[in-house]
């Protein structure tokens, strides 16, 4: 074969595979555009952009050979170009039906050896879901209509139904996203655990949530024995049920757990290494106990794996140490050795210890007790760092990530920056529509610093309506940029009243702070503040 066919091959290899290591992206930029066409004020922009970016996808893929790309690709661009052309959104029947191609599309994506890794790479934006809506079955018509408008708000659009052969007739034509289903229905008691309990026959995977006015241990496991995940007391926190709405289908990624592994065998701990790493965790190896402390501040793992025996010190005096520093006390531990004594294991775990795994350890085990772990450190560490309204860093969290990164920027030399952002007249918010109509505005944009910041930054409740936004490696210019886009878009989200018709709008301003200029946490939150003094002064709804 000649040489230059040869390297022509392989540039064209080359290319395929950037291309299909981009497929993540390029989609959730489809699924981002579809989710902006239930909840931009003005939603005809990102149906022009989705019409684009279809067509773009599927010209590429059928180049590069992947020929079900394409046509999935076509399929949507097909359905979806005759509406912007009306300077119209597609109906109710036409979104049910582009929900489903938009599924399908990632379905083709997935079929591609190699494109989306199936433990380790999960969409940041918007859930893979086989329909579009939310069902909830309530014969309440004033409870469905607000439910109904208020969750199109946070991008869960949804169909109400009064009885339940009605719900589950539309369940056989299009499966949701989540079931929602009031227990009672009429004078029958039981309607709503009945459909669940079909519901969850035909398809155990699929999000039901449960519904009623009754706060019973009775009512409760009724609930949880039809298959219920999540049970909300009537009148419904729309809060609260957006929080398990977005934790069931996955719609807000969380991040891959990390872990620590403290092994000075080489062989055992790239195995561990790598194990972890296959299950889509972080994982870190410290070979000498004696730098944990200093491994553990860098990389502040949500778990540690520990041996009995090292150099230097044993695994039970290394966790004694970690449990008298402060910063991680509460650090979950895993004693992980071929040590078979009940009594030495026991020691072990008296001197701070949370578990103890017996080498060679099953694979399936270690990573169950690993996750059950992780998690459960996440959910206390949250209860005490996060802020209840948001689930954003709480004030002194905030403040104190801040003091971290400007010390992490002063030993590397890098850049930092700080955004403080303010809602806009939102006492005039609470004192138009009430404070719950207010908590749903900060939690609104919330929700969008979580999807727009990147995997790296930080943002924090730092008061009532303010928030502030830490940027690691970001100079000013950039910051503003990206906080700039984000205040954009926030003035686009269609905010909702106690009624249907409250509809409106809100925004917010904004001041920046860069390190080094700013030279010291204290200096940077002046700064910012000063910032967002002039861009209240100079109008809001701007960036200073």
């Amino acid at each position: 074969m000649p040489a230059d066919f040869s390297q022509g091959r392989q540039l064209l290899d080359t290319l395929r595979q950037s291309f299909i290591a981009q497929l993540p992206t390029r989609l959730a930029a489809i699924e981002q555009c579809w989710v902006d066409c239930y909840m931009a004020a003005d939603p005809l922009p990102a149906l022009h952009e989705l019409l684009r970016l279809a067509h773009s996808l599927r010209g590429s893929a059928r180049t590069y050979g992947l020929m079900p790309l394409g046509e999935a690709a076509g399929d949507l661009e097909d359905e979806i170009r005759p509406w912007p052309a009306r300077e119209a959104l597609p109906d109710s029947d036409a979104r049910t039906h582009l929900d489903g191609l938009v599924a399908a599309l990632r379905r083709a994506a997935q079929d591609i050896p190699g494109t989306l890794p199936a433990l380790s790479w999960v969409p940041t934006k918007v859930a893979a879901q086989p329909g579009g809506f939310v069902y909830l079955l309530e014969d309440e018509p004033a409870q469905a209509t607000r439910l109904a408008s208020q969750l199109a708000h946070f991008g869960y659009p949804m169909k109400t139904f009064a009885s339940a052969s009605a719900l589950l007739e539309a369940v056989e034509r299009a499966p949701p996203v989540a079931c929602l289903l009031d227990i009672i229905i009429a004078d029958d008691a039981q309607a709503g655990i009945e459909l669940g309990q079909q519901l969850h026959r035909r398809d155990a995977t699929m999000p039901l949530i449960f519904t009623s006015a009754r706060d019973d241990i009775e009512a409760r496991l009724g609930a949880v024995k039809a298959g219920g995940q999540a049970y909300l007391t009537k009148p419904i926190d729309v809060g609260g049920l957006v929080d398990e709405l977005d934790r069931m289908t996955g719609r807000l990624a969380s991040t891959p757990y990390r872990v620590l592994v403290v092994e000075d065998d080489e062989s055992l701990a790239r195995y561990y290494r790598a194990l972890l790493r296959d299950a889509g965790m972080e994982a870190v190896v410290e070979s000498e106990p004696l730098k944990v402390l200093h491994t553990l501040t860098e990389f502040s793992p949500d778990l540690m794996l520990l041996d009995i025996y090292m150099p230097h010190c044993s695994g039970a005096e290394l966790a004694q140490v970690i449990r008298q520093h402060g910063a991680h006390g509460g650090l979950p531990i895993v004693f992980l050795s071929a040590e078979g004594d009940p009594d030495i294991q026991y020691a072990a775990l008296r001197t701070g210890g949370d578990d103890f795994l017996t080498k060679p350890v099953d694979a399936k085990v270690l990573l169950r007790t690993i996750a059950v772990r992780a998690q459960r450190a996440r959910q206390m560490s949250a209860l005490m760092a996060r802020d209840g309204l948001t689930g954003l860093l709480n004030h002194s969290r905030i403040k104190e990530m801040l003091i971290a990164e400007v010390a992490r920027a002063r030993r590397g030399n890098t850049q930092l920056a700080l955004a403080m952002l303010d809602l806009d007249h939102f006492k005039s918010i609470n004192d138009r529509y009430g404070h719950l109509t207010g908590d749903r505005v900060i939690k609104s944009l919330a929700r969008l610093l979580r999807e727009r910041l990147r995997g790296s930054d930080l943002a924090g409740r730092y008061g009532g309506e303010e928030f502030l936004v830490i940027l690691p490696d970001c100079d000013r210019d950039s910051a503003l940029r990206l906080i700039d886009d984000i205040r954009e878009r926030f003035s686009q989200v269609a905010q909702c009243g106690n009624t249907p018709e409250q509809i409106f709008n809100a925004s917010f301003s904004a001041g920046l702070a860069a390190f080094p200029w700013a030279n010291s946490p204290e200096n940077m939150l002046l700064a910012a503040d000063a910032a967002l003094y002039e861009a209240k002064l100079q109008g809001r709804d701007r960036t200073r």
